[in-house]
């Protein structure tokens, strides 16, 4: 395992000293990928099976890397587990703006270290690990190359020894943003499925992370989270700032609903006792063009729902609940402040708290059709996004706007939308035909061995962080409807068309670390280069009741 180890740490270095949150750098990544993959002796035999899949065009064209290791002929086996890992980052900008690093120093796991102790003196946990020389920094060390170079590796092996099964490695760009990398692959892998295929498991290597303070545990997923965003409208009505109880402030209201929203335990879902984070804000603005007095008549945000069940109807009808008691509470709050008002002033303030109606945007689009009756042309025009808004909640949000301005609200409305990103969940203790995979998980966790600072190995049923592996899992359209409905332009939700959907169970299992998407992102070398690939051929042993022997 000495020389196995060696080599992911020193492709890992490598891959993190190209920076791949730019378009030019995940292609840099891929090729770089494809370079290492075309070495090992059975692609080197059979270049045609290592490819570049390609989205986008120009300075934004994106490069994913696919390999197919087809087991050996004899075998006549169909049964197919493809390795998956991103080869993308999150930005640095903000970080280095921040702290003033020059931009290339989170991607020098060789001079971060020192920049890490003097911009963080009194950090004595961080200091200790980085003396330990047991970590490796660097933006991607562990969200995700350092999997990646894992997958790498154990393709190599895998090959090698003549495993019996097929091994698909897909390194895909753009995970961090659109998931634009699965989604242009998914033909591909649809292409094998046709070809006779049988896609048993998409196996992960995409980062672990303490769930609490002090946890040392690592852990094997056994599906993914599901992400909805939930766009937010409020129409008030104006008034002016000298007589803030004579209309419905839309700045303020939304500040209150998000507020609501923010950490509710209510809105959280479960497998198995296992829940979901709560919702929580991502953007609200209620800025006018131009400095006025007059409170604001438009406010928008959205906010991040987590989810595990496709109830999606359900799930929304929740949300609008929750809503309403946001409103309600808030206007409660005016009433008492405008009566002790009156009482201190002595005077016979006016008053006009109307109680908003809160609506989905797929009942609001009903009403247009109504409105606009036969006029099919109009109402495709109001429904389209307007020229020059390219960024999609916006042009979503726009489309909203465009919508109530037809018609013509006579009362405070507060509409709510699903917005892009969309991402499908998927655990394997909720499917029947799955079982055995649960139970192989399980034994791999058993059986894991661990050491310090990492220790057990645990099964949880599924991965926390939104993650590619949504994509192929996606339900069909029926279940997916209602979401399609208050989408206010669906395409941008760039679900992958019905004939390349693949329906298969998804595990991750992959490096530890810490700090993900932070300036002191690391991974835990020990844990990188023995723990996790004898935990990732013990899982595909006990898949394949094959024997798997570890490498030199």
């Amino acid at each position: 395992m000495e020389a196995f180890g060696k080599r992911v740490l020193e492709l890992t270095r490598e891959l993190v000293g190209i920076r791949s949150d730019t378009a030019a750098g995940q292609r840099e990544v891929a090729a770089r990928l494809v370079r290492e993959l075309s070495a090992i002796p059975y692609f080197a035999e059979h270049p045609q099976l290592a490819q570049i899949i390609k989205t986008g065009a120009g300075d934004d064209e994106l490069h994913s890397v696919m390999a197919t290791y087809r087991a050996p002929f004899e075998t006549g086996t169909t049964e197919t587990i493809i390795l998956c890992g991103h080869i993308d980052t999150v930005g640095v900008d903000k970080h280095v703006k921040k702290y003033g690093a020059d931009e290339r120093m989170p991607f020098d796991p060789d001079r971060l270290p020192d920049w890490l102790r003097e911009t963080f003196p009194e950090d004595e946990k961080l200091h200790a690990e980085l003396a330990s020389g047991d970590w490796l920094c660097g933006r991607g060390a562990l969200d995700m190359k350092s999997g990646c170079a894992v997958a790498v590796e154990l393709l190599r092996h895998l090959s090698a020894i003549d495993f019996p099964w097929n091994i698909v490695v897909l390194f895909t760009a753009d995970e961090e943003t659109e998931s634009r990398g699965i989604k242009s692959a998914l033909p591909k892998l649809k292409e094998l499925a046709d070809e006779g295929f049988d896609l048993k498991l998409l196996l992960n290597s995409d980062y672990t992370s303490p769930l609490t303070p002090g946890d040392t545990n690592s852990y094997i997923y056994t599906g993914t989270i599901g992400k909805l965003l939930l766009g937010i409208t409020v129409f008030g009505t104006e008034t002016h700032a000298g007589a803030p109880f004579e209309g419905v402030n839309a700045a303020a209201l939304l500040s209150a609903i998000v507020t609501h929203l923010e950490g509710n335990q209510k809105l959280t879902q479960h497998v198995k006792g296992q829940f979901t984070p709560p919702p929580s804000a991502l953007s609200a603005d209620a800025r006018q063009k131009e400095y006025s007095v007059t409170t604001p008549a438009v406010a928008k945000g959205y906010v991040n729902f987590f989810f595990l069940h496709h109830t999606h109807s359900e799930h929304l009808r929740l949300i609008a609940a929750e809503v309403r008691r946001a409103c309600r509470m808030h206007l409660q709050k005016l009433g008492r402040r405008h009566r002790r008002m009156v009482a201190k002033s002595n005077l016979d303030i006016a008053r006009n708290l109307i109680r908003p109606e809160v609506v989905h945007f797929s009942a609001l689009k009903e009403r247009l059709r109504q409105k606009l009756g036969d006029d099919k042309d109009e109402f495709r025009k109001v429904l389209a996004p307007p020229e020059g808004v390219n960024e999609p909640r916006e042009a979503c949000l726009a489309v909203v706007e465009q919508v109530t301005g037809l018609l013509n609200l006579t009362r405070p409305t507060i509409v709510l939308s699903v917005l892009p990103p969309f991402y499908a969940p998927y655990s394997v203790v909720l499917h029947e035909d799955a079982r055995e995979l649960l139970a192989a998980a399980r034994e791999t966790a058993r059986a894991s061995r661990g050491g310090k600072p990492v220790g057990r190995l645990k099964q949880r049923h599924f991965y926390p962080y939104i993650s590619d592996m949504s994509f192929v899992c996606l339900p069909g359209d029926t279940r997916l409807t209602p979401l399609l409905q208050d989408c206010p332009v669906p395409e941008s939700l760039e679900l992958p068309r019905q004939e390349h959907r693949l329906r298969m169970p998804v595990i991750n299992l992959g490096p530890w670390g810490k700090d993900a998407h932070r300036v002191a992102e690391r991974v835990h070398i020990p844990f990188l280069t023995g723990h996790l690939p004898r935990a990732c051929l013990s899982l595909l042993a006990e898949i394949t009741g094959a024997q798997v022997p570890e490498p030199d």
